[in-house]
This record gives C-alpha cells, structure tokens and sequence, in this order.
C-alpha cells in the first residue's frame, strides 16, 4: 500500500502533514513504512508516526480522535 502512495505523491507532498497510526510499537510494518516517511520528508510533507498506549482498538480510536482533533 505504501508503495503506491509514495510515487503518486511525488511532486504535491509540499506542505502535507502526514499521520501514521501503528497498532503498536515495534510492529514490524512501520519499520519498513520508514521509507515512505523518508520520501514524503524528502517531497516537503511533515509524518508523525503516532502508537497508542496499548493494542487495543479503543487506544488506537482515542489516537485517532485525538489526530482528527489537531
């Protein structure tokens, strides 16, 4: 999923601000999502890779909530 994002934002990432919630930290899948981070860096976009406390579905809903509210 991550590497179709990456191309198709070449060029128009100036300025985005990017969130990426993990299920958990550690998780596997966000250490490789550290090459999308790395080009849309590169293409001007701001990440943040957000966790939650726990791996609960209601922590990740309150980082949710709490990114929809910045």
């Amino acid at each position: 999923i991550l590497g179709s994002a990456v191309p198709a934002m070449a060029g128009s990432a100036d300025g985005k601000k990017i969130a990426l919630v993990g299920k958990s930290a550690g998780n596997a899948f966000f250490e490789i999502a550290e090459i999308f981070v790395e080009t849309a860096e590169a293409e001007g976009a701001t990440v943040d890779t957000v966790y939650p406390e726990a791996a609960t579905a209601d922590a990740q809903i309150k980082v949710l909530d709490n990114l929809i509210s910045q």
